[in-house]
């Protein structure tokens, strides 16, 4: 399974929540107080740099446009073989919209497979997104609920599986 690189299609930039590292509270927690400061500061030459080094730990945003190891794919944007899906039974349904991939990545490496970003395949993406911003934030939090709740060791430190 793997995950390509999108194209933001009015900036032409690669997103960045294309992929990243396996759902945590205390990862996330740790990315966006590192992540933000690194892109605030990008153009400060050693506070930049020290932020982004930094954030690394927590985050692949920062990470370079190689083909690498990744614990899951931003869902609608990621290639998987047919008969692994088939095998789980395609998308859990109690997911609304976020957090399919990462389950479905998640799932699959729990079987033995790995998930790969591949920049060499692209997808533009072109921001057609349904309903308001509220309607958005509120599945991802559901969706966010539900992740954890079918997998609760995700809750505590990210020991397995890793990339």
């Amino acid at each position: 399974m793997g995950v390509g690189k999108i194209i933001d299609e009015k900036t032409g930039e690669r997103i960045r929540w294309n992929f990243n590292y396996d759902i945590n509270p205390f990862r996330s927690l740790l990315a966006f107080l590192t992540y933000h400061p690194a892109r605030l500061l990008h153009a400060v030459p050693v506070v930049g740099s020290f932020f982004q080094n930094l954030s690394c730990v927590f985050v692949q945003h920062f990470a370079p446009d190689v083909a690498q190891k990744v614990d899951w794919g931003l869902e609608g944007f990621f290639f998987v073989r047919c008969d692994l899906f088939k095998q789980l039974n395609g998308f859990d349904s109690r997911f609304k919209r976020f957090h399919e991939g990462p389950d479905l990545f998640l799932q699959l490496r729990k079987l033995g497979y790995e998930a790969w970003y591949t920049p060499s395949i692209t997808a533009v993406d072109t921001n057609q997104a349904t309903g308001t911003s509220w309607h958005r934030r509120y599945h991802w939090f559901r969706s966010l609920v539900i992740y954890f709740y079918k997998h609760p060791s995700r809750l505590f430190l990210y020991k397995y599986p890793r990339p």
